[in-house]
């Protein structure tokens, strides 16, 4: 084989990686637009009030508000079922911010809080009106707290990695908490919730931007791309030479 074909080869070969690294790693890609409610976009609400009445949209924002002025209870949550959402490596942003809630106990964080449930995993957190609570446990109830001011818009970030089952929580970049991925014992699967999913709490929130990314593969890092195009340049150079 000529040293030409064999550079031709190399970067077809190059190319031909890096595409499909790139479709694996965002095959399955969520992003809400907050301006529109997410039951406009495939979302699933559920709750025991009218959506109107607990959710609606202005200036890129989506508002949540179950707070009761009698003191009830509401629930108020959107889902998205995928069976693709299994056991694979994921990250999940979302910036929000918590503007007040009402009741307090263990749960009450989660009148505000993420959930993803894959095929075997059960991952989350909530923001309480001055911490945040992860979840350690089957249960809205288990879980323990890390103090932080949710009353600012912070970007909450969640990576979870397949290989060692284990996850991370950021905000604005800083990691705050690591923690192993429970086991999923709460009857759904392939479902991503937010909102507030309780009996009891309620809250009062904005949510600015709400995504999701799954997939193992990593990206081609730019380099590489740097070494094929390298490559394609000596290629054409060699055959204007011979030429």
């Amino acid at each position: 084989m000529k040293i030409s074909n064999v550079l031709l080869f190399f970067i077809i070969l190059i190319l031909t990686l890096a595409l499909s690294e790139t479709n694996a790693f965002s095959s399955y890609d969520i992003a809400l637009d907050m301006n529109s409610l997410p039951s406009a976009q495939g979302w699933t609400y559920v709750g025991n009030v009218l959506e109107s009445n607990a959710f609606s949209v202005s200036g890129g924002i989506l508002h949540q508000n179950t707070i009761d002025p009698n003191g009830n209870s509401e629930t108020a949550a959107y889902y998205i079922q995928n069976a693709n959402l299994v056991n694979s490596s994921f990250v999940f942003n979302m910036v929000a911010r918590l503007n007040s809630e009402q009741f307090t106990g263990p749960a009450n964080a989660y009148a505000c809080d993420v959930q993803i449930n894959t095929g075997s995993e059960y991952i989350g957190f909530g923001l309480g009106a001055r911490h945040i609570q992860v979840i350690a446990g089957i249960s809205n109830s288990q879980g323990h707290e890390i103090a932080y001011d949710t009353s600012q818009f912070h970007d909450y970030t969640v990576a979870f990695n397949s290989n060692t089952n284990i996850w991370t929580l950021s905000a604005d970049g800083t990691l705050i908490a690591t923690e192993p991925a429970m086991p999923n014992a709460t009857g759904m699967t392939n479902v991503i919730s937010f909102g507030d999913g309780t009996a009891g709490p309620n809250a009062n929130a904005d949510y600015a931007s709400f995504s999701f990314v799954q997939g193992d593969a990593t990206p081609i890092p730019p380099t590489v791309w740097l070494f094929g195009s390298g490559l394609a340049g000596l290629l054409v150079l060699k055959r204007k030479y011979i030429g």
